[in-house]
């Protein structure tokens, strides 16, 4: 209701014989306000000419209203004339009094503030000046962009880039960058080879073991068994043994001739190996860098002539620009510098646990024996001998030899991004509204697809930086983030921010108020309205630049608000709630109307039916958490009702201000029910003592007649168009009561509705005009999305986290409008995030270990000493003429530690005959003491011509002690005649043992 004073409104419950008088200001210039009546007043002239209705329209569901009056006053004098010459008078600002004849002055009120605006028309021949006074501003954009600001420098893509304003709590916000780092263009191919250092120093022979070593080895054994023959030459000279002497000399000979050609072979293939290392080394430095110096298309943007260290591909070249030339003074690239090293570990790491020294694979014994009265012959003995171990770096190891090249090459061919490797600052613009970086994300490239993830906090910092008028909060980072080459990383960023500002709806449009209009707001509104939006938070950025009075207008209806402007003040009010009339102007009765004018009745026009909404909502703000279309950021929501009664009339809507999807739902659910019906409106005519009506005060319409319900009904203002010719107030409503019915909807104002009370209604329901009316409705089963049992079945919208899930029909709409009870749930928890751990692959060798088999040693024949490989010597038997053959080793096993031969228990024993074999270890086993022992269950056969046989058992125990065989105290033993006596056992107490007690058989 207009703010009229009690005076004024005494007068204005008079409906007959009153004139109000118009009275109008016009500030046409700074400190230059002038005041017009449409009649003579004390102070002010009378020179309103003409003025016209009062054009007081609202829509409200755009939540929006405007006034303009069109004006005509005399310029006789032509005051305004000499203003309009030297003012520009378009958007100034302009009142419009009611004034009553004999109240004070000071009880004129206000009909409207507004602008003066086109057309502005000054005639010479009427002398009138006629313009219009509008109260719909164009008012300033939101925010900010650099082309505004006094920047001395300017980069190209900032202009019209606005700077990001975010309010509440924000999920991956974009930030804006604001410098970008130099880049060029290679023209040449350029590289780097890695390894120069491992490969020079790398051993000429890799076999598993040091060939160098093994040559020593080599040597040190035919010197050995050279001394020995030198002894043994010297012994046989001794003896006037000239033959053998000789023999021994030649043997010498040979050594020697040996020893030489093993030297010069192995000196030969190193001087080779050390030549080709050369050439191999040489090669690469020259043709693996490519060219020098480096052409680079746009290399006149780097610093000049000044040492620089820049990125090609990940590899890093130190010089300096002369132009578009880089002079290269140093290469190094780490990952083929990583490459080269584990090549190199792989193919000279050695198994700890070879065996290298010290044990009997290389230990030698060379002998010869001599005449015993030789004196070169070893101390008191008969022989010359050399005795002793050669260390050698063979070993059993397994062979390291790897496929992976000791020498690794880069090369970036023509065409391969430039960067300042060194640090080179970027900044990025989070927010122009004060508050704090929660986390920030940027995609990182994992195998097959990017992920948006954490960016580690040792990259950058976060600062507020003031711009003059304009303070952000910037993160600067040390160098652009895909200059971490290894890493993956792409340069945009995500910010998640919590905003000083907000979550609050109302403290979000006091901040734009105050910030980018000069306007105020109505206190006790905008506080009514507060605590109603309070379990409904905001969270949201701008990225664009809106006007001011367009942004306003989209909050307040995505909020379920109507916001207007009245005589330079905003105004609010909650739709979904039920309002309270004025007590006193706020009922409507017939005995209001004006009756020559008449009632009219009429539909809300079918075009600005929805019957379709389609509502794109989103939690974070970036593009999408991966690559894959279903985790795009921005999500659809698809509400229906009246479809088969209207058809379907579709609007999409951007439901940007909330990021908690079921908010969004029950805001969209309250408009699918205000659009997808027809409602009806009354106009009529009442006198001056309801001027005080304006556009969204509600009223009690009771009419008797039921022109537009059985009874009193409530109704919301939409226009109330003052006309001053007639001193009458035009006024239409729109009435919550839809068309075919003759009763308030309960659903138009849903937010006290109880909790029991649901939608859609059954009526409706049972019409098929809820959702959209189709097969589809029937469509029954369950999709495959996993588990569900967690899942709340109450709702419609259950939301757990980044994941939201709708129950059945949820293109119906909230199943209970009501705000009563209503509790967001939390999408975005500014103490946590669940974020990926990214690790870089290992570089695993995976090749396989392969142990070559050990060759066996065999000494070279010295004198006239035999030796015989138990392995490799083989036995011939001349009497078996198939010419079969057997190796030592099919009767000995092995030499044992002691240089024992050591008889296998499985050998083969056969009598003369060779007709029957028999295995060894069927009468012979090894005790636990290592002592070779008769089984006793052998079967001795006696040569005796009865062919009679007897067991071992029968004479032979087991000792306790040793597990061995011993004679039973009751054997008999017999003489060479065939006769039997009993042997006599005494214990030996000196020895400890038993012992024959006669040294004779006895009788």
């Amino acid at each position: 209701m207009r703010s009229i004073s009690a005076a004024a409104k005494t007068k204005l419950r008079t409906k007959k014989g009153i004139e109000p008088i118009t009275v109008i200001e016009v500030d046409w210039a700074p400190n230059h306000t002038l005041s017009y009546a449409d009649r003579d007043l004390t102070s002010i002239p009378g020179r309103i000419i003409e003025v016209g209705a009062i054009d007081n329209v609202v829509t409200v569901s755009n939540s929006s209203s405007s006034q303009q009056l069109a004006v005509t006053i005399d310029d006789t004098d032509g005051i305004i004339k000499a203003l309009f010459d030297t003012n520009d008078v378009h958007k100034r600002n302009a009142r419009v009094y009611q004034y009553f004849q004999g109240l004070d002055l000071a009880d004129k009120f206000l009909l409207f503030a507004g602008k003066v605006s086109s057309p502005i028309t000054w005639n010479e021949r009427d002398r009138t000046v006629k313009f219009t006074i509008i109260s719909q501003l164009e008012d300033r954009e939101v925010g900010f962009s650099a082309e505004e600001g006094q920047f001395p420098y300017l980069p190209a893509d900032l202009v019209g880039k606005p700077w990001p304003s975010i309010f509440g709590v924000v999920q991956d916000c974009p930030a804006l960058q604001v410098n970008h780092a130099v880049q060029g263009t290679t023209l040449t191919g350029v590289g780097v080879v890695a390894g120069q250092a491992y490969y020079a120093g790398f051993p000429l022979y890799n076999t598993g073991s040091n060939q160098d070593s093994n040559l020593g080895a080599g040597l040190a054994n035919i010197s050995a068994q050279i001394n020995v023959l030198f002894c043994a030459e010297a012994c046989a000279n001794f003896a006037d043994d000239g033959a053998k002497a000789q023999q021994y000399l030649d043997q010498i000979n040979q050594l020697e001739a040996q020893r030489t050609e093993m030297v010069a072979q192995a000196a030969s293939k190193q001087a080779c190996a050390q030549w080709q290392r050369a050439q191999q080394l040489a090669d690469a430095n020259s043709k693996g860098a490519g060219a020098n110096p480096i052409q680079v298309l746009g290399g006149e943007d780097f610093p000049q002539n000044t040492p620089l260290t820049i990125d090609i591909n990940g590899a890093e070249f130190t010089g300096y620009f002369n132009g578009q030339n880089f002079y290269v003074s140093g290469r190094y690239c780490q990952s083929i510098a990583d490459q080269a090293a584990q090549a190199n570990s792989e193919q000279t790491s050695s198994c700890p646990y070879e065996h290298r020294s010290g044990g009997g694979n290389n230990e030698y014994d060379y002998k010869i024996d001599v005449s015993c009265d030789c004196m070169w012959a070893d101390f008191d003995t008969c022989w010359c001998r050399q005795h002793g171990f050669i260390i050698s770096t063979s070993n059993d190891s397994a062979n390291t030899k790897s496929d992976n090249p000791i020498l690794q090459q880069f090369w970036a061919d023509a065409g391969a991004t430039v960067k300042i490797k060194s640090d080179e600052p970027i900044t990025y613009i989070v927010s122009i509204v004060p508050g704090s970086v929660l986390a920030v994300k940027a995609y990182k490239q994992f195998t097959g697809e990017r992920r948006l993830v954490l960016v580690p906090n040792n990259l950058y910092t976060v600062r507020s930086h003031n711009y003059g008028a304009v303070t952000a909060v910037e993160l600067v980072f040390a160098k652009p983030l895909s200059s971490y080459t290894d890493q993956g990383w792409s340069d945009d960023v995500y910010v998640t921010f919590q905003s000083s500002v907000g979550p609050d709806t109302i403290n979000v449009l006091k901040y734009l108020i105050t910030n980018y209009t000069g306007l105020t707001w109505d206190n006790a509104s905008f506080n009514n309205v507060q605590s109603k939006l309070a379990p409904f938070p905001v969270n949201f950025p701008l990225l664009d630049r809106k006007n001011t009075l367009q942004l306003l207008q989209e909050i307040a209806f995505q909020s379920r608000c109507a916001l207007w402007l009245s005589n330079g003040v905003f105004y609010i009010q909650y739709l979904p709630e039920e309002p309270t009339p004025d007590p006193t102007d706020g009922t409507i009765t017939v005995s209001d109307l004006d009756a020559d004018a008449g009632v009219e009745v009429e539909l809300t026009p079918t075009e600005d039916l929805v019957t379709k909404m389609t509502v794109k909502w989103r939690v974070s703000w970036a593009p999408g958490a991966t690559d894959r279309d279903k985790d795009k950021s921005e999500k659809t929501m698809i509400l229906r009702h009246n479809v088969t009664r209207y058809g379907t009339q579709e609007q999409e809507y951007d439901w940007y201000i909330y990021n908690q999807p079921d908010i969004i739902y029950k805001a969209a659910t309250f408009w699918l029910i205000r659009k997808s019906s027809t409602w009806k409106k009354i106009k009529f005519k009442t006198f001056l003592h309801k001027l005080g009506l304006e556009t969204f005060d509600a009223v009690n319409l009771n009419f008797a007649g039921g022109y537009v319900a059985n009874g009193a009904v409530k109704a919301i203002v939409e226009q109330a168009n003052y006309d001053s010719s007639d001193n009458t107030v035009e006024v239409q409503c729109i009435v919550p009561v839809r068309s075919g019915e003759m009763s308030k909807y309960v659903y138009y104002w849903p937010a006290a509705l109880p909790a029991s009370v649901t939608w859609p209604p059954a009526d409706d329901v049972a019409k098929n005009d809820a959702g959209g009316g189709g097969i589809g409705m029937n469509a029954t089963g369950n999709l495959p999305v996993g588990d569900t049992s967690a899942i709340d079945a109450g709702g419609i919208v259950w939301v757990g986290g980044p994941n939201v899930v709708f129950h059945a029909r949820s293109d119906w709409g909230d199943r209970h409008p009501t705000d009563i009870g209503f509790s967001a749930q939390r999408v975005v928890n500014p103490s946590f995030y669940a974020e990926l751990n990214p690790t870089s692959k290992p570089y695993l060798n995976l090749r396989t270990f392969t142990v070559a088999p050990m060759q066996p040693y065999i000494p070279q024949q010295m004198g006239n000493q035999i030796t015989l490989d138990i392995a490799r010597t083989k036995v011939v038997d001349s009497n078996a003429r198939d010419g079969r053959t057997a190796r030592l080793n099919s009767l000995i096993a092995r030499i044992d530690e002691d240089n024992n031969l050591v008889i296998k228990g499985d050998a083969r024993i056969g009598d003369s005959s060779g007709t029957q074999c028999g295995q060894l270890d069927d009468v012979i086993f090894v005790s636990s003491t290592g002592i070779a022992c008769l089984r006793e269950d052998v079967s001795v056969a006696s040569e005796a011509h009865d062919t009679s046989e007897a067991w071992l058992s029968d004479a032979l125990v087991v000792s306790d002690e040793t597990g061995c065989l011993s004679l039973d105290a009751s054997v008999y033993i017999a003489n060479g005649d065939g006769e039997e006596s009993q042997f006599d056992f005494k214990y030996d107490a000196d020895g400890g043992v038993y012992g024959a007690g006669t040294a004779f058989l006895q009788d």
